[in-house]
């Protein structure tokens, strides 16, 4: 996943996000909790690549020639050496996992909200 992909699901997101906090969206119990469930199982699995992300910033042992040398500095350079890194990208889309999940929770209210008035309708106390 690039960063450029990453930040097109940051607007995904965000406007999801809107959409729940002004009520537009809307999520059952059921359907909610797949979601969620999902999103904390690419959760873990982001957190397992920052922890493998961390051997691959240490200097590889691949010897002192200078292609070598040079190897070596690329490998850190992509894991975790500018704001296109792995490392930024990973931190970039725990930040949309989380905006997501924080989405789907507001959505899951909502759905609870318009289910209780409903009921609340057809009983006539509301």
């Amino acid at each position: 996943m690039s960063m450029a992909q990453v930040r097109t699901a940051m607007v995904g997101v965000q406007n999801l996000r809107m959409a729940a906090e002004s009520g537009g969206f809307a999520v059952s119990e059921e359907g909610g909790k797949a979601l969620i469930d999902a999103i904390v199982k690419m959760q873990d699995g982001v957190h397992q690549s920052r922890l493998e992300l961390e051997n691959v910033k240490q200097d590889s042992k691949l010897g002192t020639s200078p292609d070598a040398l040079v190897m070596v500095q690329y490998n850190k350079q992509v894991a975790d050496g500018d704001p296109q890194s792995f490392a930024h990208v990973l931190q970039q889309f725990s930040t949309v996992l989380d905006e997501t999940k924080a989405a789907i929770n507001k959505a899951m209210s909502n759905y609870r909200n318009t289910d209780s008035g409903n009921r609340a309708s057809f009983s006539g106390k509301a």
